[in-house]
């Protein structure tokens, strides 16, 4: 298994985080792979319950617990797409974590990505006129 082209966003206006990459078999004849994915965005300075974890599952120590995530099946490869609400301290995060497991809930894979997001907006306090 390999992760390619791996994306982190924050589009203006919008308050979700988007994750996006390219999940590719890289076996021998390319036998039909099934499991499951879980991005996790972190920073150096955050608590553990400050991280973003997408889609929402359940932590085993310091990693995602392999029996949920966003489920992929592949013969050679997928782009997968995930979205969360963006936290108020979103611009800490600094690395994006990606976990692949098999259906079984084993880890696969793990690669981590460097990230920078721009701050939230700020909201205005006044009330429309």
């Amino acid at each position: 298994m390999a992760v390619e082209n791996f994306k982190v966003s924050r589009e203006s206006g919008n308050t979700n985080v988007n994750a996006q990459f390219k999940i590719k078999n890289t076996s021998r004849g390319y036998q039909r792979v099934a499991g499951n994915a879980v991005v996790l965005l972190k920073g150096a300075d955050l608590n553990k319950n400050q991280w973003l974890v997408m889609p929402a599952v359940k932590f085993s120590g310091n990693q995602p617990s392999g029996k949920s995530g966003k489920r992929f099946s592949i013969q050679r490869f997928r782009t997968m797409n995930f979205s969360a609400k963006a936290p108020n301290h979103a611009d800490q995060f600094q690395t994006a974590v990606v976990y692949v497991f098999t259906d079984k809930g084993e880890l696969l894979l793990t690669q981590d990505f460097a990230i920078s997001l721009p701050p939230l907006p700020a909201v205005s306090t006044e009330a429309p006129a």
